[in-house]
């Protein structure tokens, strides 16, 4: 038994054309779509990586913005310890005087104080008659200026015992109960001389009397007897004799 099959080949022929079209088609957009991921990505790295470029960038300028911040406050704090030091510090200030140093008193207003001629500093005339001791201190600093110092107390450093250390037959000087001194309790004066003297009082953490203004006199080029021993008593009585050595 023979069967014939009849083929359209014009049909055959189109069904093929649209099979290879449509492979075509599928393949164009794939590319198209690894173009598209290929360029999505580049822009999301270049993105980020932009982002990240300025924040680096944003915290190397916080931080030198920083460093110059605490440069400038070092340097102020700096400068404004040195004004204390040089205004307000090395001596007690009396502040009962109305002005500072250099500085006059109006003749309209005795309680206003006029800055000299030669003062190159930012303040000008002031009233201090409400002012406290630590607003003139203040002042000082800040504007340059100071008060003159206290005089210190005349020491009786020839006195023959420190101050509170009481005095016993034989020039001997024996410390207070309360003694917190590294010094030895029991000392002869009789040969130290008025350098000596100092030096051991601040070396042993020790004050001599104050002299009243009235009865000061220079002590310093007193002669003292150079054929007596001085310096720490011993418990045998016996005194060590020290010798300071410039």
């Amino acid at each position: 038994m023979i069967i014939y099959i009849y083929i359209d080949l014009n049909k055959l022929y189109k069904i093929n054309e649209e099979l290879v079209t449509n492979e075509r088609e599928d393949e164009d957009d794939d590319e198209d779509d690894q173009d598209e991921l290929q360029n999505t990505d580049f822009e999301d790295i270049a993105h980020k990586s932009l982002e990240s470029a300025e924040e680096e960038a944003t915290v190397d300028l916080e931080n030198a913005e920083i460093e110059n911040l605490l440069d400038e406050e070092i340097y102020r704090i700096v400068q404004e310890r040195l004004k204390k030091l040089w205004y307000i510090g090395k001596c007690r200030r009396d502040y009962t005087n109305i002005c500072p140093l250099d500085w006059n008193v109006s003749a309209y207003d005795k309680n206003l104080c006029i800055p000299p001629e030669k003062y190159e500093g930012e303040c000008r005339s002031i009233d201090f008659s409400k002012s406290t001791d630590l607003d003139k201190e203040l002042f000082s600093w800040k504007c340059e200026v100071e008060w003159p110092c206290i005089s210190a107390p005349k020491l009786k450093i020839m006195d023959k015992c420190p101050f509170r250390w009481t005095y016993i037959d034989n020039n001997l000087c024996i410390a207070p109960e309360d003694y917190i001194g590294h010094c030895s309790p029991a000392m002869d004066f009789s040969n130290y001389n008025f350098e000596m003297r100092i030096r051991w009082a601040n070396e042993c953490n020790v004050e001599w009397n104050t002299l009243p203004k009235s009865e000061y006199m220079p002590l310093s080029h007193k002669k003292l007897r150079t054929n007596v021993l001085g310096g720490p008593v011993e418990e045998s009585g016996n005194v060590m004799n020290i010798t300071y050595r410039n």
